[in-house]
């Protein structure tokens, strides 16, 4: 092997070393579950729920809405039944709904496509909440507890 053919081998090794190492990484800190950070999310999701009871005005109905801008509780805005998202732009997602006076609220915080989606729901009152499998048409779970009336849920294709 020539001094070339190894620089050549020499580059490409360590460009496939690096792009595995950031890969890694990436793995590693993305958001995943929809809930790390819970703590820290907590009170803007606390701010999308009580902007969805301010807007909920219909009882025994679902009603989807629509966070313009993730962050901005104010920015929720109810959508039209035809409404159709693309996988993998789902995250700002609300769908709540008020049965027998208790509030529940589903979040879609993270849309990963294909590889799953993921978020809270919001449930006033109650040990877990009424609207999972098959909500949707999707198959949406409800995960972990995260507090008195929180759960990480979960949306997987496989």
């Amino acid at each position: 092997m020539n001094s070339s053919s190894k620089k050549v081998l020499l580059i490409v090794v360590s460009a496939a070393v690096l792009a595995a190492a950031a890969l890694v990484g990436w793995q590693l800190t993305k958001p995943t579950r929809g809930k790390l950070g819970f703590a820290a999310d907590h009170e803007w999701l606390d701010g999308i729920v009580a902007e969805t009871d301010r807007q909920l005005q219909v009882a025994d109905t679902l009603v989807t809405f629509r966070l313009h801008a993730l962050a901005d509780p104010l920015s929720l805005k109810p959508i039209g039944a035809d409404d159709k998202p693309e996988r993998g732009k789902m995250a700002g997602w609300v769908w709540a709904m008020r049965q027998d006076g208790i509030l529940e609220v589903w979040i879609e915080s993270l849309d990963n496509g294909h590889a799953g989606e993921f978020g809270y729901v919001y449930l006033a009152e109650g040990d877990r909440p009424g609207w999972d499998a098959d909500r949707f048409g999707e198959r949406w779970e409800v995960d972990e507890q995260m507090t008195a009336h929180w759960w990480a849920i979960s949306y997987r294709l496989d």
